[in-house]
């Protein structure tokens, strides 16, 4: 339990003397939930840099606030995906590969966020939109109609297969999901 002062320093209502990688969570579970305020960001990095752990999870969650793609893939360029058990850190890589065009990276660790918590809607559609941008269209078809059946009232869901269909000239599909 976090607690922020009028002076924008994160309290531990816990433990007197929180551990530098509780610090570095603190502040960025409060960055991302309640006060985008970029110093809740300096101060994270300036924790994470005393923690002695790796702190994998957390280097990515920071990398992936201040939108630094690139030291998220360092990162990643290190690890097997089977290592990540943290399904958040998996979705965080998989994103950053993404915005840096490079699909086959993404799909990677979006499978292994889907692996992980496999009813997030949010991981499959990510998924299936970057195994369509991969080239891989079959494949994002069967995740697509997945997602339709786990919730059909989301639009997004339904546009992404009329979308699948209208690039494949099935115009009869596409009109019904679009």
């Amino acid at each position: 339990e976090f607690l922020v002062s009028n002076e924008m320093k994160l309290a531990c209502l816990t433990d007197d003397d929180p551990a530098d990688l509780t610090m570095t969570r603190g502040y960025l579970a409060f960055y991302e939930r309640f006060h985008s305020d970029p110093a809740m960001l300096d101060s994270a990095a300036f924790y994470l840099l005393s923690t002695t752990s790796k702190a994998i999870d957390e280097k990515v969650h920071l990398g992936y606030l201040l939108e630094d793609y690139n030291s998220i893939s360092g990162i990643a360029m290190d690890l097997d995906t089977s290592e990540i058990s943290d399904p958040w850190t998996a979705y965080r890589i998989g994103e950053a590969y993404g915005q840096m065009g490079q699909q086959g990276n993404s799909i990677e660790f979006f499978q292994r966020a889907c692996s992980l918590m496999p009813l997030n809607l949010r991981f499959l559609d990510k998924l299936g939109i970057a195994l369509y941008q991969g080239k891989k269209e079959d494949q994002a078809l069967i995740v697509f109609n997945q997602l339709v059946e786990l919730n059909p009232f989301v639009s997004k869901h339904w546009y992404n297969l009329g979308y699948y269909y209208l690039m494949n000239s099935d115009h009869q599909k596409a009109k019904y999901y679009l």
